[in-house]
């Protein structure tokens, strides 16, 4: 992170990829599938903890979404960007629904969504 704060290009693109490995392990071990020991698992969810909570990713995505996947009134995952992007028939059209077409506004968007997971959400439960 420390040459990533710095501008150093090489710096954000190891940053970037120390993410996408921590957060592809924290998933995987998530769903008990990183390693046959239940210990392993463990420590892969709370290594996570550099990009989320683990406690509310670990209810919110593997018991949550993955009981109710796709279930508009159960699947939490459908209502990540209700105010921002259609992702089920069954949310009502609007119009800033136009300007998911426009791949910055995407992003923008799971940004948005990163950090309601990340911080709102948890402070919301204090």
């Amino acid at each position: 992170g420390y040459y990533h704060a710095k501008g150093s290009i090489l710096g954000s693109f190891l940053l970037g990829i120390f993410g996408w490995l921590i957060g592809a392990l924290g998933h995987d071990a998530g769903h008990f599938s990183a390693s046959r020991s239940a210990w392993i698992n463990d420590i892969g969810v709370w290594g996570m903890t550099l990009l989320c909570n683990p406690i509310v990713w670990q209810h919110q995505h593997t018991y949550a979404h993955h009981s109710f996947t796709n279930d508009f009134d159960h699947d939490p995952d459908l209502h990540h960007f209700d105010n921002l992007i259609r992702v089920h028939r069954r949310v009502k059209h609007d119009p800033v629904f136009r300007n998911q077409t426009s791949t910055l506004f995407v992003i923008l968007a799971y940004t948005l969504v990163v950090f309601g997971t990340c911080f709102w959400i948890p402070i919301g439960m204090i």
